[in-house]
């Protein structure tokens, strides 16, 4: 039977869930068997598109018409509600579970819940990576296909409808908005799409021109769609959209641009839903449409805002199509703040509400910003404590430090003044884009305090001809409605509708500002000759500017600032133009050629072609200039950005030198065939060559470095790529979506391949990687699916993530031998792959790197690997076994999760720590030994496994959540001692275990801990056991006993059942104890959570005398039957305590009970105004609330067994399911005093027939009568009714819709299919759902009240949306009991039927019938209840005695079990003194009695008696009555003389006489209190004041008198009580004063005292640096008050003079002390160069001269400022000691000669006259160094050659030049003390004559050597000469 069941199941959920996705709902139910019928859990995503919503209701529709029971859940976009709602289904024992996931991952535990519990599972929508095994099926599209299907549509339609291209050509140009990244259904409707495009005979007609991800929805679908106009607006022919909340969103953005959906661009969608005007999917072939969707103006509202000081809750709505709620902190809130609460709408159906709640703990106030998808906007300030309204503004804004800045406007003003301030705080400043895209605004006026205006803010405000700016704003001006700033320099924002076709810049104006005249509708514009500068984007998109001049001020053009200006033919660029930025005038549609001024010095045209002067960089090549082909001159290096963008540009020649290709250059030139052949390209810009379509090949030379991102994106026809070696690295998404690419080659150069790169190259096979790569970015080779071979050369060091994800072919992978890092998911889904190795290399391995590796067979893994992220061997499936190295320290989370085939793991001892789900679903999974070292067990670390004993190691302290979980062959477990935490559902399942111990050590047991434990017989706790988790032993149905160890400080077991500590507790009763009854112990206050729940044998309860209170399911699923005895000690019940106690007939309270009280054995709260628990085993079949309650609480109904009928009297509201599983009730009678009914509070009552007593109801919540069987209902005063309320009522055939109604909900009747009518008694409703109606009777039809026809069918109307309407007459229809009362009211159209109430019932008479016919309703009837031997009238007679009368008085007729109210009015001064009915005496309270249940005649006699009254003497002052005297009525009362004294006051009289008491009065005695005279007088006299005051009371002080000299010190008496008359007089002392000496910086120098009039003491002149001391600041001769005096100074200047070097006075300037002397300009000397001042004078501190500094300058060729000897030569050149050689050289390395060096030191002595010619005979008298030569022979410098030679020209060495020197220094003066030469090693080389000389030369630090060698015979160059010259000189100077 439980197969069959199973099998009939999976197949009615599959038939249910087969209708839903694949058909409009419209099937009929089918057959599901003779067994119980089925029960469907499905648990949806959430509503996050309209299809989704849509897709919902079929799915309800399809269970309802299939004839399965749906149990439905929204998880709301979260992964974690779907599995919540899985294990829900779960615990419900459903018998089919579905679930569309959210997410494809995760789902391996809760499936194998299902599982384990024999629930089958149906996967919808999307899929898992999960074994396969843990579901039975999938149902779901075939996205590829609809992909295909769309374009196949779009082929079709285009050549049916002989559409032509927009923009001309042969091509039509596709914009796609994608799916979600990631998405494999967004993927494959897109790669359908694209593929169906390539292989089209016609695919040469479609070029894809724009692509990007709209993420499913319809906000982001209008922005993306927005983006795409802006740049191809004119050229969009098709537009295909992955789902139709995208499509909604982007047909506003086509709208908004001018454009028609349908027309201008064909959209084809899929997912969109069937029934919602008009819109098809395109799987239906019917995807073009006109979306007939009216935009209005009307922003968003907040209908109601409350809050408790915690959570704000809001009612919002829009007239059309919410779309976002935004709430922001006003307090903590600027520019860059993140809101306090953001969330998403996408309603389907126009003016629905939606309700917001928002964590408000801790805020003040609140920001809140609605806005909806017509870009309407409203914001409000609320309070966050109340939820009332704060301020209300039509602006939107943000308050920073005290300033207001404006970002938006939402108000309806045509002409919009922005204010100076907002909630107290200055407006200063208007943000980017604040107004843009307004549509109705035809002015804005700039208030006075604005100092800042955003770019774009008034950009495309639809309507705008004006922005005014108050005169008093110093920083912008308007000239004619145009906006200036403030000096009229620069021209900010020409308003978008202004109506100039011509305009003329303001005169003076220097600056076109940016976005100035952004998409204005100006023809002509002309410059003033002023402008300067046109800015950025200055004339974007200016679509009908044709012409404008070029004044000859202007030099500068900004980027893209003639951007889309299609009407512009012609440019001429004058001579003054110096920058022109990128993209100028790129998509100029209509300009053929540009033009340059022959004299302009920056920029050239040739051939109408734009270029730099230089033509280096070549500018615009114009979109209009005819030719296919261009040849790009030699000298050209770079092609700038957008440079032949949509050109028709086929192929490019020439190029021979360029090296640049800009970004976007090419973009979109769908018919270029090939790239430029330029041998020397080195960088390829952003979106270069984008979406050019005819590209076959990309192959580049050793010179290319870089290539942008998206360069080649959406190149479908490149089939191979090749990088060359130069090319370094790929751009992001740079050659993404090549689809038609099958050949990759990487050449040597290649070091990183950017993210995206080769992104769903879908026919990529091949790819070579090179040997360089170094890097593969994210998604590299993403979907890259034909790849069969993936080897990684040794160069490879990093794969980020997903880099071959889903490469499934591939069977071969090999990984780098360098490798470090491996990303997240890199190289997930390779399910080819049977073997791999992870290098040594390897130290970081990311997330599900290797995931889904589904026939891998071995697995070697690297000790050295650090770090693993999770998941990185999940799904394995047919791994057998893993060794993990040694060294390992922690087995990372879900490492080899699902891993099914794993039998054996060896865990090596350097093991620590298992984290989470690490084994999880490793099913096969036998003993393993856990290493000594473990301490952690992370959360489902070994869930699922196929272990049968687990021994702990000792150092283990925590078991993670669902460690064990389900582990079904577990018999034994061994604790360790060390075990502290053991966490949720650890254990859970663990059906063989029969008996635990736990150790001492264990602290906690977590939620579920040892749940569906199913053998479990006994739990052992040791001492340190401190808390017990929720549900920790549910269902251990043979659990009978706890045994606790005494010394546990926590708990106690006591007969097996666990306790507190005090055993004030009662923690848990075992499940499987098998005792029937159960006695609490006395000393119990509180039952816990599932104290006691579902015990197998338990029958009877006797609770503790003193118990307070009862938690939820504390007494829950128990067999007690009769009454529950509570005691009156108890203070709080769970709603759900009692929860499954069907036997239940009654609760018992005593009376004394303080919080809950008991009515007819139904449970209520004290003052029984809210029903708490309905005892679900009373007998009764019908009942009524007291008239006190106010409110049914949840589930208060529930399971109730008998209850048909109830009557709510006095109820206001019905919370959440309070009627929830009451399976007989069939009656609910609302008594016209029921307000609200939450959701799902009748829901699912199938035997529910009859609603009445509807006349107060005002909302019904969602699903709160669904499918129930109501046959109809009357809702008179509804104003909300709630989604679904009444959805599924099969039998409800007429629904009547009162005037009140302000909103109907989605699906209110949906599937009600025996509905035939609807009354609406009021005009027809402005905010109404989708599908309200939807599947009602064939024949249905709204009717509507006559009289209102003017809302209904102004135009004749039959039809509201898809239902048809009628006008009807109404008529009311009473249906009365015996006794006239209402049974059911109701209106009735004229010749309908009235539905028939249920009928009455009487204890005393048999119903038989009603007193009218009702079938043809033609007039307001009143129809009576007919019973047997009843009828309807009874008498009563009332009697008055004397002194009274009674009202009525006489015979009364009433109805029959009617009542009768009687008023009694006893005479002035008398009372009623008793009441006789029938003869009997009967109570009566304030004088009025109620007859009720009158039955039969009756008789009613009054009588009446005289008053006595209370005269009651009060004591005037105290209030105390002293006496009371009793009056009869009309009598005087006698009043006393005494009367009580009070000291300070006297007896005045009585307030009354006491004369002719009528009522209990006070009479009370006077008093007047005492008053003195209080005189103030001055020290002489003199009065100040005269006062009276009362007695003891303060006399009021006069102010403080003043006495010349004195200070006032107080009076001569106490005024504070005065009780006789008083004279004061003043008091005063001498008067003291305070002198403060204080120095400059404020230091005291001194403080004295001074008597009034007396001198002060000056102390010690002070002194100042820099300054002079003159005196003090004030006189201190006669000190009169205290005073500061403070020492006073002048400062000291000097005189600062700057000279030039030959002492020439530059400037003389007189400078304080302290500060800084100004330098004056640099002076100048030929041949050097100015390098400073030779001191310092910032701080001058006495006079100073400053001296020019120079440096010489150096002119020789061959001389570096870099070389060793550059400035010694320069030292010697400046001194004139050496010359150039001639020719512009000094020759530094030429050999010196012995006539240059005895003539250069010649020169430094002066060159004094010699005393005769030179004595040898070689040295001619005309010889340049003739006298040097005479003067150095005479003073023994130099001695010739012996021979009587000199040999002037001969080379000099270096020990003859020391020698030379040496003599030189002699002749000088110089002491010439030698030195050592040991240090050398050629020392002993030195000739005898130069020992000396060499000697003295190394220790005067003339020579130096190498550092090892002297090199004396080595030859002296010029330069060695000039070096050592220069450190002589310096020794010399010394």
């Amino acid at each position: 039977m439980k197969l069959k069941k199973w099998l009939t199941g999976v197949l009615a959920a599959a038939m249910a869930l087969s209708l839903a996705a694949c058909s409009d709902g419209g099937a009929e139910s089918a057959d599901a068997g003779s067994e119980d019928s089925i029960t469907l859990g499905f648990a949806q995503v959430g509503s996050e598109s309209e299809w989704r919503t849509a897709n919902t209701d079929n799915i309800k529709a399809a269970a309802e018409a299939a004839g399965v029971t749906l149990q439905f859940s929204d998880a709301q976009q979260k992964q974690e509600n779907q599995i919540k709602a899985i294990r829900s289904f779960i615990a419900s024992d459903v018998d089919v579970i579905s679930f569309c996931p959210i997410v494809e991952t995760g789902w391996d535990t809760v499936l194998q819940e299902a599982k384990d519990a024999g629930i089958p599972v149906v996967l919808v929508d999307r899929g898992v990576t999960a074994d396969p095994s843990l579901y039975v099926t999938h149902i779901f599209a075939d996205a590829l296909k609809e992909g295909a299907n769309a374009f196949n549509w779009v082929d079709e339609y285009m050549t049916a409808e002989g559409k032509t291209p927009r923009a001309g050509g042969d091509q039509f140009q596709v914009a796609i908005l994608e799916g979600t990244v990631g998405s494999s259904v967004a993927a494959d409707r897109l790669q359908g799409f694209t593929d169906a495009m390539a292989e089209s005979p016609n695919s040469g007609k479609y070029n894809v021109i724009c692509s990007q991800t709209g993420e499913y929805t319809r906000a982001k679908g209008m922005e993306v769609m927005e983006s795409f106009l802006k740049s191809d607006g004119d050229k969009i022919d098709i537009l295909f959209s992955c789902n139709g909340d995208m499509a909604l969103g982007a047909i506003q953005a086509i709208e908004a641009a001018g454009l028609k959906p349908g027309e201008d661009i064909v959209i084809v969608s899929i997912d969109a839903e069937l029934d919602h005007d008009g819109f098809t999917a395109a799987q239906n072939k019917n995807a073009h449409w006109e979306f007939p969707v009216t935009i209005d103006n009307t922003p968003p509202q907040i209908l109601s805002s409350t809050s408790d000081g915690e959570t704000l809750t809001l009612e919002v709505a829009d007239s059309r199509y919410l779309a976002y709620v935004e709430v922001y902190d006003v307090e903590h809130m600027n520019v860059f703040s993140e809101p306090v609460f953001s969330q998403g709408y996408s309603s389907k159906t126009p003016g629905e509400t939606a309700t917001v709640r928002v964590n408000v703990s801790g805020l003040n106030k609140v920001y809140v910003c609605l806005a909806d998808y017509g870009r309407n906007e409203k914001v409000v300030t609320l309070d966050a404590k109340t939820g009332k309204l704060i301020e209300s503004s039509q602006f939107e804004y943000f308050e920073n430090n005290g300033e207001i800045t404006i970002t938006g406007y939402t108000g309806s003003e045509l002409d919009v003044v922005i204010p100076d301030e907002i909630g107290g705080y200055p407006v200063t400043a208007i943000a980017e884009k604040a107004f843009q895209l307004n549509k109705t605004v035809r002015s804005f006026t700039i208030g006075s305090k604005i100092r800042s205006i955003g770019s774009c803010a008034f950009a495309r405000c639809a309507s705008l001809t004006n922005i005014y700016v108050d005169r008093a704003n110093p920083y912008y001006q308007s000239i004619d409605g145009v906006l200036y700033s403030g000096d009229g320099k620069t021209l900010l924002s020409y308003p978008t509708a202004k109506a100039y076709s011509s305009y003329p810049v303001a005169s003076g104006t220097e600056t076109i500002g940016e976005y100035a005249f952004f998409h204005s509708k100006v023809q002509t514009v002309f410059l003033p000759d002023t402008v300067s500068t046109i800015g950025d984007y200055a004339f974007y998109y200016a679509g009908e500017l044709s012409s404008i001049n070029f004044p000859t001020a202007l030099t500068s053009i900004g980027d893209s600032a003639f951007f889309a200006c299609q009407s512009l033919t012609a440019v001429d660029i004058p001579a003054t133009i110096t920058q022109i930025g990128p993209s100028a005038w790129a998509a100029c549609t209509s300009l053929p050629a540009i033009t340059v001024a022959a004299e302009n010095p920056n920029y050239t045209a040739v051939d109408g072609v734009l270029y730099t002067k230089d033509m280096t960089v070549l500018k615009v090549y114009p979109y209009a200039k005819s030719g296919v082909t261009f040849t790009v001159p030699d000298s050209v290096v770079e092609l700038e950005a957008y440079a032949f963008a949509y050109t028709g540009m086929q192929s490019i020649d020439g190029c021979a030198n360029l090296r640049a290709i800009g970004d976007s250059a090419f973009y979109s030139c769908t018919a270029l065939k090939s790239l430029p052949d330029a041998p020397k390209l080195e960088t390829i810009g952003e979106r270069a060559f984008y979406s050019c379509k005819a590209l076959t090949s990309l192959s580049f030379l050793d010179s290319m470095r870089s290539i942008g991102e998206y360069a080649f994106a959406w190149c479908t026809a490149v089939k191979t790529f090749d990088s060359g070696n130069g090319l370094q690295e790929t751009g992001k998404y740079s050659v993404y979506y090549c689809t038609a690419l099958t050949t990759v080659r990487l050449g040597s150069g290649m070091k990183t391949i950017g993210e995206y790169t080769f992104y769903k190259c879908s026919r990529l096979a091949n790819v070579d990687f090179g040997t360089s790569v170094r890097e593969i970015g994210s998604c590299a080779f993403g979907g890259c699916s034909k790849i069969t071979e993936i080897v990684l050369p040794d160069s490879v060091e990093l794969v980020e993530s997903a880099a071959f994800n889903s490469c499934s072919t591939a069977k071969t992978l090999v990984l780098s031998q360098n490798l470090r890092e491996i990303g997240a998911r890199a190289f997930m889904g390779l399910k080819g792959i049977s073997t791999l190795t992870i290098p040594d290399s390897v130290q970081k391995i990311g997330n599900s790197a290797f995931n889904g590796l589904s026939n891998l067979l071995e697995l070697h893994l690297s000790a050295k690997t650090q770090e693993y992220g999770s998941g990185v061997f999940s799904s394995a499936s047919k791994l057998p076994r893993v060794e993990l190295p040694e060294g390992m320290t922690a087995i990372p989370e879900e490492m080899f999760s699902s891993c099914n085939a794993l039998t054996e793991v060896v865990i090596p001892s350097t093991v620590t720590r298992i984290e989470k789900g690490a084994f999880r679903s490793c099913k096969k999974l036998g003993n393993t030994e856990l290493p000594a070292g473990l301490t952690s067990i992370g959360e489902s670390a070994f869930s699922y496994a196929a272990m049968t004993s687990v021994t702990l190691p000792a150092g283990v302290t925590e078991i993670g959540e669902r460690s064990f979980y389900n582990i079904a062959a577990l018999t034994e477990f061994n604790f360790s001692e060390s075990l502290k935490t053991i966490g949720d559902f650890a254990f859970y399942g663990c059906g063989k275990l029969t008996r635990i111990v736990l150790p001492d050590s264990v602290e906690s047991i977590g939620t579920s801990a040892f749940n569906r434990c199913s053998s479990l017989q006994e739990v052992v706790f040791g001492k340190g056991l401190a808390s017990i988790g929720s549900m920790c032993f549910n269902y251990c149905h043979k659990l009978e006993r706890f045994v606790v160890d005494e010394a546990n400080p926590n708990f106690k077991g006591v007969d097996g059942v666990l306790y507190n500590k005090n055993v004030d507790t009662l923690v848990l009763y075992p499940q499987g104890r098998p005792d029937a009854s159960f006695t609490m112990p006395e000393a119990v206050k509180h039952i816990g959570p599932y104290g006691i729940y579902e015990p197998q044998l338990l029958q009877a309860v006797t609770v503790s005398p003193i118990l307070e209170t009862i938690d939820e399911f504390g007494m829950a699923g128990i067999a007690l039957t009769g009454v529950v005895k509570l005691p009156a000690t108890i203070t709080s019940i769970h709603f759900k305590a009692f929860q499954y106690d069907d036997g239940v007939t009654a609760f018992e309270l005593p009376e004394s009970c303080a919080a809950y009280a008991t009515v007819d054995g139904v449970l209520y709260d004290k003052a029984v105004t809210h029903l708490l628990v309905y005892p679900a085993g009373r007998p009764d079949v019908s009942y009524e609330t007291p008239d006190t309650v106010r409110t049914v609480g949840s589930y208060a109904f529930h399971s109730c067994k008998y209850l048909e009928n109830i009557r709510l009297t006095g109820v206001e509201k019905l919370e959440e399911r309070a009627f929830s599983t009451a399976k007989a009730l069939k009656h609910i009678d609302l008594a016209n005093s029921v307000q609200l009914i939450d959701t799902y509070a009748c829901a699912n009552l199938s035997t529910l027939t009859y609603l009445t007593g509807t006349g107060a109801l005002r909302a019904i919540g969602a699903n709160a009568f669904s499918s129930t069987g109501l046959e109809f209902v009357t809702l008179p005063a509804i104003e909300l009714l709630g989604q679904y309320a009444f959805s599924f009522c099969k039998d409800m055939k007429r629904c009547v819709i009162g005037s009140t109604v302000q909103s109907i909900y989605a699906s209110a009747f949906n599937y009600c299919k025996g509905m035939h009518e609807a009354y609406f008694l009021g005009g027809r409703p402005d905010s109404v759902g989708a599908n309200i109606f939807a599947k009602t009777a064939s024949d249905f039809t709204i009717y509507y009240d006559a009289a209102k026809a003017a809302t209904w069918a102004p135009s004749g109307e039959i039809k509201w949306g898809e239902y048809p309407i009628a006008p009807a007459t109404f008529h009311t229809v009473r249906f009365l009991d015996v006794d006239h009362s209402v049974l059911l009211e109701q209106p009735v159209a004229e010749g309908h039927a009235a539905m028939l109430p249920p009928e009455p019932q009487r204890e005393e008479a048999a119903f038989t019938g009603w007193s009218a016919d009702t079938s043809n309703v033609q007039q307001d009837m009143d129809v009576l209840a007919l019973y047997d031997g009843l009828t309807d009238k009874v008498t009563v007679n009332v009697i008055a005695g004397e002194n009274g009368t009674v009202d009525p008085l006489g015979e009364t007729v009433c109805f029959y079990d009617g009542e009768l109210k009687l008023t009694i009015q006893p005479n002035e001064g008398y009372h009623t003194d008793h009441v006789l009915v029938n003869g009997e005496i009967t109570a009566c309270e304030d004088d009025t009695l109620t007859l009720e249940h009158i039955r039969s005649n009756t008789t009613v006699t009054v009588l009446f008696a005289r008053n006595t009254y209370t005269v009651s003497l009060a004591d005037g002052l105290t209030g105390n009555v002293f006496a009371a005297l009793p009056v009869e009525y009309g009598e005087d009362a006698v009043l006393p003389e005494a009367t009580p004294w009070h000291e300070g006051y006297h007896f005045t009289g009585w307030s009354a006489d006491g004369r002719n008491i009528t009522a209990d009065c006070t009479i009370t005695a006077n008093y007047e209190q005492n008053s003195y005279t209080v005189r103030f007088v001055d020290y002489d006299g003199t009065e100040l004041s005269v006062q009276t005051v009362l007695h003891g009371e303060a006399a009021e002080l006069p102010a403080s008198p003043a006495r010349e000299g004195y200070t006032f010190v107080g009076w001569s008496g106490d005024v504070s009580a005065v009780t006789c008359d008083m004279t004061v007089t003043a008091l005063y002392a001498v008067k003291t004063c305070t002198v403060f000496f204080t120095d400059w910086d404020g230091t005291v120098l001194k403080t004295q005292e001074v008597s009034y009039g007396e001198a002060a003491e000056a102390p010690q002149a002070p002194s100042r640096e820099g300054y002079t001391f003159t005196g003090w600041s004030g006189d201190y001769t006669n000190v009169t008050e205290s005073r500061i005096l403070m020492a006073q100074y002048e400062r000291l200047s000097f005189t600062v003079r700057f000279v030039d070097y030959d002492g020439t006075e530059l400037s003389s300037q007189s400078v304080f002390w302290g500060e800084a002397a100004a330098a004056p300009e640099a002076p100048a000397r030929e041949g050097y160069t100015f390098t400073g001042w030779d001191a310092d004078f910032s701080n001058i501190r006495k006079d100073l001269t400053v001296t020019a500094q120079y440096r010489f300058v150096l002119s020789f060729a061959d001389v570096s400022e870099t070389d060793w000897f550059c400035e010694d030569v320069r030292w010697a050149v400046e001194n004139g000691i050496f010359q150039g050689v001639g020719n512009g050289l000094f020759a530094p390395e030429q050999a010196l000669t012995r006539g240059q060096l005895v003539t250069v030191l010649y020169r430094m002595v002066g060159s004094p006259e010699p005393k005769a010619e030179a004595n040898f005979r070689d040295v001619a008298a005309d010889s340049y160094y003739a006298e040097a030569v005479a003067w150095a022979n005479e003073n023994g410098i130099v001695l010739g050659m012996g021979d009587g030679t000199f040999d002037p020209d001969s080379a000099v060495t270096r020990e003859q030049m020391v020698t030379i020197f040496f003599r030189y220094a002699k002749f000088c003066g110089v002491k010439t003390e030698a030195g050592m030469l040991d240090a050398f090693r050629d020392a002993a080389s030195v000739s005898d004559y130069a020992r000396e000389a060499m000697g003295w030369a190394v220790k005067a630090g003339l020579v130096k050597g190498d550092g090892q060698d002297l090199m004396p015979k080595a030859t002296a160059s010029r330069a060695q000469a000039a070096a050592i010259l220069h450190r002589f000189a310096a020794v010399v100077e010394k």
